[in-house]
């Protein structure tokens, strides 16, 4: 059984170009993403507590290249497409560990047009040259090489991350892996937050919520501390929700037991 951890997000992008890093415009492309999630896009951690946001709205491709070259006029300094919702960690630790582009080497453009919706060829090709030098899957795009999507599961058996590719080539799989062992996927238990409704589940159904679709329902109030646990209701509700609660439940105890195991 798997769940997939999302990596690409439709975001209804304004036509407009501002200089969206600059700080107003920088408020606006931020509260378009995060109507759409309130997670990091690369870990999946709520980006919050007690009800408020902190958001990192981070440059996909990095902004300045190597070659102690210059941002301040770069194309990527404020492009729409070139932001992500990311937490603290994954934006000022995990994400900066790459191989950064030689502007010189593409066709830069010097000013964006007024209205823009579209990738524009040059940044499409930044975008996939940066993802193959770093083995990096940049949200909310994703990657796909040669055909083939580059996929994150969370597989709710061995409750790890790994690559959701059974066909593809073993580079590939390698890709992917690189990608979860860079932003610590699994070595930071995000995804405990799969266990935590398990136990929440079990709970319901002792105390005399006997229904699939009241216990769903009750679980899907509340904003998941990681992406997972919203991946792993949705799974649930696909699965189970014409079921008798009983087989729902048994399904989240033998999760808990195995997570005890693996431990």
């Amino acid at each position: 059984m798997k769940v997939p951890l999302p990596t690409k997000y439709d975001i209804p992008y304004p036509d407009k170009n501002k200089k969206y890093y600059n700080q107003n415009n920088k408020k606006e492309l931020s509260q378009i993403f995060t109507n759409i999630t309130k997670h990091c896009m690369f870990c999946g951690k709520l980006l919050g507590a007690d009800g408020e946001l902190y958001v990192h709205l981070d440059h996909s491709v990095d902004k300045g290249g190597n070659l102690n070259q210059k941002h301040s006029n770069s194309m990527l300094l404020h492009c729409k497409y070139n932001f992500t919702l990311s937490c603290m960690n994954c934006n000022i630790i995990y994400k900066k560990q790459v191989e950064k582009l030689d502007f010189s080497k593409y066709s830069l453009v010097k000013k964006c047009p007024t209205n823009c919706i579209n990738l524009c060829p040059t940044y499409q090709k930044m975008r996939r040259d940066y993802c193959e030098k770093n083995a990096i899957i940049l949200p909310p795009f994703g990657y796909i090489r040669n055909g083939v999507e580059y996929k994150i599961r969370y597989n709710l058996l061995r409750h790890v991350y790994e690559a959701d590719m059974d066909e593809a080539e073993e580079i590939d799989i390698f890709f992917v892996e690189y990608h979860i062992m860079r932003f610590h996927l699994n070595a930071e238990r995000f995804t405990h937050n799969v266990i935590d409704l398990c136990v929440d589940i079990c709970d319901l159904y002792e105390m005399g919520c006997h229904t699939t679709e009241r216990i769903l329902n009750h679980i899907a109030e509340k904003i998941q501390p990681n992406i997972i646990g919203e991946e792993y209701i949705k799974f649930l509700k696909e699965f189970f929700i014409y079921k008798d609660a009983k087989e729902m439940v048994n399904y989240c105890k033998l999760l808990v037991i195995l997570d005890m195991a693996v431990s």
